[in-house]
């Protein structure tokens, strides 16, 4: 037996806390929505007309060079004459394509930058709803957009985008704290020297981009959640962030990992050793390495071992805690879309998923807040 419309915005009003839940959407969140450009698009979001133009590039660069390579005597030289063809000709192509969609790409630019302003707005409005504060584009842009938007070089158009993107920023303290870390970095192994391993280790960190900031108060505990896309293996995963302050200071540094994840990636160098726990539910569900086995045990103490032996998580999750920082990374599916940006696609199950990952958020923070035992804030 299905729920119908109206119980399941009544389960989501017990869920969230709020009253007349259903009305709220109706006056004020579908009215903005119903003001986004949209644009023909696929499965995934983009637009039909930009699919094409890829599609006959990539066919028309297939054919060019299946022909010259035909045309080409079976010599040493013409052998490096085709070697080097092969890129020029695709970034000839590539050029070629992007000056006849130049005003498709125009469009796109100024759709999605509209779609993005009603689509913050409108995550804003939910958020004050529930007495959050919302942020876009929590840290701001990554170092690498950052400093190609700086080159003299770089053409208007991007500058003012990452203008513009970098004016929705917030939450920066957290967002630091969170890249240092080193939950959202790519499952990758990089093999190699210390040397390599730091080289890579920065370069991952200078192209982090955070998305979708949450933070507010729940029950006097203050946190913030953003999300992170990871891209792997030509698939997309999404995690969840969670930051949390711990209730006691540390000087090492403390991970953890349920069993169908892997570990974070610490900063190379750092010592770390697997940490025993003597209780068996515990220890079958979790691992635990740290720099100072003294305060893994302060972390992880009878009280919050038997809490998070309690919660049973089937996705990937794991944390760090370092600091007074305690952060968590759940991984899942795309969470908070509820329009897509560049074709302006939403809908009433847009909407309602979203709130339902708001409400799940919720429950992650509570659980992971008693689990911890992170205490209120005095301000509270």
């Amino acid at each position: 037996m299905h729920d119908t419309p109206d119980q399941n915005w009544k389960a989501l009003e017990s869920k969230l806390g709020l009253t007349e839940l259903h009305g709220f959407i109706e006056s004020e969140v579908r009215p903005q929505l119903s003001d986004v450009h949209t644009k023909e698009a696929g499965q995934d979001g983009v637009p039909k007309s930009i699919k094409r133009a890829t599609i006959i590039g990539f066919l028309v660069f297939i054919a060019s060079f299946m022909v010259i390579e035909s045309l080409m005597p079976s010599t040493v030289v013409a052998g490096v004459l085709t070697f080097v063809i092969f890129p020029v000709l695709f970034l000839a192509v590539a050029a070629a394509m992007v000056y006849f969609i130049r005003h498709q790409l125009a469009e796109l630019i100024e759709n999605a930058q509209h779609n993005f302003l009603i689509r913050t707005r409108v995550l804003g409005l939910i958020a004050s709803r529930l007495d959050m504060q919302y942020v876009a584009n929590p840290g701001g842009l990554s170092k690498i957009l950052k400093s190609f938007a700086s080159w003299k070089f770089c053409p208007a158009s991007i500058r003012e985008a990452a203008a513009f993107m970098e004016s929705h920023k917030g939450l920066d303290l957290q967002s630091e704290a969170i890249r240092r870390s080193g939950l959202a970095m790519s499952s990758d192994l990089v093999l190699g020297s210390k040397e390599t391993k730091a080289k890579a280790y920065d370069q991952a960190q200078d192209n982090l981009q955070f998305q979708d900031g949450f933070a507010g108060t729940r029950s006097g505990i203050s946190f913030a959640v953003m999300e992170w896309e990871e891209q792997r293996d030509d698939f997309s995963y999404h995690h969840l962030l969670i930051h949390l302050k711990l209730p006691h200071r540390l000087t090492g540094w403390v991970e953890f990992k349920n069993k169908p994840s892997g570990w974070p990636h610490s900063r190379p160098g750092a010592p770390l050793k697997p940490v025993g726990i003597p209780y068996s539910p515990f220890a079958k569900a979790y691992d635990v390495r740290a720099s100072d086995q003294v305060e893994a045990r302060l972390v992880f103490d009878p009280r919050v071992i038997d809490q998070l032996s309690k919660i049973a998580l089937d996705n990937p999750a794991r944390g760090v805690a370092f600091e007074d920082h305690l952060v968590i990374d759940i991984r899942g599916d795309n969470r908070f879309d509820i329009v897509n940006i560049a074709s302006g696609r939403w809908s009433d199950e847009s909407i309602h998923k979203t709130l339902n990952d708001i409400s799940q958020m919720f429950d992650l923070i509570d659980s992971a807040a008693k689990g911890f035992g992170v205490k209120a804030s005095r301000a509270a």
